[in-house]
């Protein structure tokens, strides 16, 4: 059972009482995840790029769909990258999902960062 929350500056914490609702929430988190990760895939990207870290449980979601994520890519190169593909520059999954980014004829039609 969640005995309580408390707020601190940058997150939230949680105080379980029961090792079972550690699990529980474990599990909760892990699917959020790859939900997150399913609309991104949905939206049509093949490639993702991002300045911030991917956990290692979403890469082997990207990679077991067949998409090339790259972490901690600096922002010069991710500019690079998108002028170089003349896309539009998408800064969100919500961004992605309202745009339902695709890929067409090989070339990217949205950038996903």
């Amino acid at each position: 059972m969640v005995s309580g929350t408390e707020w601190c500056s940058w997150m939230l914490q949680v105080l379980i009482d029961d090792p079972k609702e550690l699990e529980k929430i474990r599990d909760r988190e892990s699917d959020i995840t790859k939900e997150r990760i399913q609309k991104v895939l949905d939206a049509g990207a093949n490639v993702v790029l991002t300045t911030k870290g991917i956990d290692d449980m979403s890469l082997k979601y990207f990679v077991e769909a067949g998409v090339i994520a790259c972490r901690r890519v600096p922002k010069e190169d991710l500019r690079c990258a998108f002028i170089s593909s003349a896309c539009p520059v998408l800064c969100s999954v919500a961004a992605a999902i309202a745009s339902r980014a695709s890929i067409l004829s090989g070339k990217a039609s949205k950038c996903i960062f």
